[in-house]
C-alpha cells in the first residue's frame, strides 16, 4: 500500500499500521514524493560517501498560505495544523540524512516554537533537531509562504538545493555543491514523475516480497512520527 503522508497522526498509531503491514506481509510505503527518483538518489550518495564530509547540519522548510475554507486544515477534529499537512516533510528529510549519514541515533527536539492560531491549530512553527549530532533546523507554516530549498551542511563541503519538494508533476533535478575548497559544482540529474515513482517503489515492493521500499524505511517514517509527536506536544 502507497499511504499519503504522515502514515499516522500519532506514534501508536503508525506502529500498529506498521505492525497491520508486516503481520500481512505486505508493502506499505510513507508517500513523501520528494524521496523518489534520481535526483534524491544523487543526494544520498552524496550524504552517505562522504563528499560533504561529516554531516553537521541540515536546514529546511515548507510553508504556504492556505485558503481558510480548506476546512481540514483548520480543524483540530481532523488533525488539521501546519505540523502533520507540511512539517512533516522538514522532519522527514532531516531524519533521511542522517540515515544517510549513519547518524540516525536517539532523535529529539531541542526546541520549538509554535504558533496556534483561533481556531486551534498549530499554523505557524519552527524547531530545532538533534539527530545523531546532527543539527536539523526545520519550519512550516499554512499561514506563509517559505523557501522550498534545503541546505545540507558538512565538514567538507554544503549542498544547496533550491527546491527541494519539487511539484505535483515533476521531481527536483538541480542541486549546487559548495566544497572547501572554494569550487562549486552543478549537480543535475533527470526528472521522474514523483507519484509514479511513488506507485513503482511500491509495486517493486510487492513483487519481490518486500514489506518496505528503500526509498522510505519503515524505520524514518518512525523516526518521523515520533519527532512530530515531540514537536506537537508543546501545543
Amino acid at each position: 500500500m502507497l499511504c499519503e503522508k504522515p502514515l499516522g497522526i500519532s506514534v501508536a498509531e503508525t506502529e500498529e499500521i506498521l505492525a497491520a503491514a508486516d503481520a500481512a506481509g505486505l508493502p506499505l510505503v510513507e508517500a513523501f514524493k520528494y524521496r523518489f527518483g534520481p535526483f534524491p538518489d544523487r543526494v544520498r550518495e552524496l550524504v552517505s560517501s562522504g563528499a560533504l564530509g561529516e554531516i553537521t547540519e541540515v536546514e529546511t522548510a515548507i510553508g504556504f498560505a492556505a485558503d481558510r475554507g480548506i476546512r481540514r486544515l483548520f480543524d483540530p477534529a481532523l488533525a488539521g495544523g501546519a505540523l502533520l499537512d507540511a512539517g512533516c516533510y522538514p522532519v522527514s528529510l532531516a531524519v533521511g540524512v542522517a540515515a544517510w549519514a549513519g547518524r540516525l541515533d536517539a532523535p529529539a527536539v531541542v526546541s520549538a516554537d509554535v504558533v496556534i492560531g483561533t481556531t486551534g491549530v498549530d499554523e505557524d512553527a519552527s524547531a530545532v533537531l538533534d539527530l545523531g549530532g546532527i543539527r536539523a533546523r526545520v519550519s512550516t507554516s499554512i499561514i506563509r509562504t517559505l523557501p522550498r530549498a534545503a541546505t545540507i551542511r558538512g565538514t567538507r563541503g554544503e549542498l544547496e538545493i533550491p527546491n527541494v519538494w519539487g511539484s505535483r508533476v515533476e521531481s527536483t533535478a538541480t542541486a549546487v555543491l559548495h566544497r572547501e575548497d572554494g569550487t562549486r559544482e552543478e549537480i543535475a540529474t533527470g526528472t521522474v514523475s514523483p507519484m509514479a515513482a511513488e506507485a513503482d517503489a511500491t509495486i517493486a515492493a510487492l513483487r519481490e516480497g518486500r514489506t518496505e521500499a528503500p526509498e522510505m524505511p519503515w524505520r524514518e517514517t518512525l523516526a518521523t512520527a515520533r519527532l512530530l509527536a515531540e514537536w506537537r506536544s508543546v501545543l
